[in-house]
Parts: structure tokens; C-alpha cells; sequence
């Protein structure tokens, strides 16, 4: 959030004008049947008003704040931010989920910058993966399926597409590192997402194209050296002008990490609520606007 505006518009949409925020039912309590058409929440009275928990959480998400400094300045106990960081990543992860992030191709071809519109027309997704650290787990199966041989640390791994305007229209869940590029693009579900037509850009990496033909969509890399010494200029122009607009991708994948809590090495304690993390900063980038005009 850049500023107020922006932030009371996130708690307007997650309030859905049934002061659903005022009655969340709270991570680790027992009241399990409480319904959101419940006049008040029930249980212990919360010491924070909805708002101020959502500024704590969204202080947790964006700047990493440790627990115990939140719990100083809110003069509550280290549980008690716990319990309300997990209860509105699971609420936010709850709405964010509903929305329906996927662009049309009218959507896309109506805002589609320039710099696409010329070139390459077509394009309905850019895809890019990118890796978490996380804590080497204790069973030796999921160390093997998250060791990333590319950054040399257990890993989870999560696909992201955006539109040509820059917006994150599609977030996967988090896979081991130890997946390809390609893994992921299968398990995903996004071929589903593709129609007639479409072009995917990616990077080299991306060795998808025959999974994309029963879509009738293409793919969009660079040129490959294929044993030679160096490009043909063409080939070589190529590179550059996809690298010029596939970068925003890059862009858009540094904007969810500037959520620093995705910046530390995720402890297993943490590893039950990482997807929802993972997934909540990236749909919470959309709210800054376009990264392309």
C-alpha cells in the first residue's frame, strides 16, 4: 500500500460491506461454527480494532516487523499477533481467492501497452518462476524435492504470470525448487487458462511449446545458441527486443518480494501458511496500478 487511500480500499474490499472484518472467527479459537451473519463476534474481545489488525498485518507482510516488536508497540502478547497475523492471511487469502485475476483477451487487448501492441500482439501471458528460501526440512524426501541446484539452498518455487499492462494475472501454488520450470507449468493448471490464439512469453528456460500446440497458442523465447559460438545479428536482435518486454515480469516478481517477509528463509514452523503468504503478496501488488502505461 502506497498510502492510506489505497489501504482503506483493501479493507473496504475485505469488509465486503458486511463489517465482515468485525466478526472474523480467529486462528486457535473454538468457536468453529461462528457465521459470518453472526450479529458480533463471539469469544474473547479483541484488544485492536479490525483496521489496526490489518495495518499489523500488513506491517508483518511488507516490512517483516518480528512479532515481538509488533507485540511492544500494540502493547498485546507475541501469541496474540500470531494468532491475528494467521487469522487475516487466511481471511485475505479467502477473498483474494474469489477474484478472478485471469484477463480476458478483450481485457488484455484493450490495455495492451505499445511496446506489445506493435510486436507482439498476441501475447495474453508472460510467465516467470521464481524461488523462495525456506528452512532445510527435517524428512529427507522433501529435502531432495525442494533442494534448488540453482541457488544451492531447499527451495519452494512459484510460477507467476502477468498480462502485458504488468498486471498478476495468475500466481500458482509453491512448488519444491527441486521442480522444473516446465513441472510447474503442467501442475499449475494454466494451460487450462489459454484459448486459440494466444502467445506465451517466456524465458529460454521454458521448453513448453508442445504443450501449448492442443491449445492452438504458441510460444514466445529467445533464440537458442543451438551449439554455435555466438547469435546471427538477427537472432541477436530478437533476444534483445523480447528481453526489452519481458522484463516486466522480472518487475513484477521483484514487487511481491519486496514483501520482505518473502525475503528471509522461511522457518518450518512457518511452512503450513507459506502458500497463502506467497499468494496474498502477490495478488496485493495488483493494487499498486500497471507497471506498463
Amino acid at each position: 500500500m502506497e498510502n492510506y487511500a489505497q489501504f482503506k480500499a483493501l479493507y473496504d474490499f475485505l469488509d465486503g460491506g458486511v463489517n465482515a472484518c468485525s466478526r472474523l472467527n480467529y486462528w486457535g479459537s473454538n468457536n468453529s461454527n461462528l457465521q459470518l451473519d453472526s450479529l458480533e463476534k463471539r469469544g474473547k474481545k479483541r484488544t485492536l480494532l479490525p483496521i489496526d489488525e490489518l495495518f499489523l498485518t500488513m506491517a508483518r507482510l511488507r516490512v517483516n516487523i518480528p512479532e515481538k516488536v509488533l507485540s511492544d508497540w500494540y502493547k498485546i502478547s507475541v501469541s496474540e499477533v500470531s494468532r491475528i497475523f494467521i487469522t487475516w492471511v487466511n481471511f485475505m487469502f479467502t477473498r483474494f481467492m474469489q477474484l478472478p485475476i485471469w484477463a480476458s483477451k478483450k481485457t488484455v487487448e484493450k490495455t495492451m501497452p505499445d511496446c506489445f501492441k506493435f510486436d507482439y500482439p498476441f501475447t495474453r501471458v508472460i510467465l516467470d518462476c521464481t524461488e523462495i528460501f525456506i528452512e532445510k526440512p527435517s524428512c529427507f524426501r522433501a529435502q531432495s524435492a525442494t533442494y534448488s541446484s540453482y541457488k544451492s539452498h531447499n527451495t519452494a518455487k512459484g510460477l507467476v504470470g502477468i498480462s502485458p499492462q504488468g498486471a498478476v494475472t495468475f500466481v500458482s501454488d509453491l512448488f519444491g525448487g527441486h521442480a522444473s520450470d516446465r513441472q510447474i507449468v503442467v501442475s499449475s493448471g494454466i494451460l487450462d487458462l489459454l484459448e486459440p490464439g494466444d502467445s506465451v512469453m517466456a524465458d529460454r528456460g521454458f521448453e513448453i511449446q508442445d504443450l501449448l500446440v492442443s491449445k492452438k497458442a504458441s510460444l514466445n523465447i529467445p533464440p537458442f545458441m543451438r551449439c554455435k559460438d555466438q547469435l546471427d545479428p538477427d537472432e541477436e536482435d530478437e533476444t534483445r527486443q523480447i528481453a526489452s518486454v519481458r522484463i516486466h515480469v522480472e518487475r513484477a516478481i521483484e514487487r511481491i518480494k519486496n514483501f520482505n517477509i518473502l525475503r528471509q528463509i522461511i522457518l518450518n514452523t512457518m511452512a503450513e501458511d507459506i502458500n497463502k503468504i506467497w499468494k496474498v503478496c502477490a495478488i496485493l501488488t495488483n493494487f499498486k496500478g500497471p507497471l506498463v502505461l
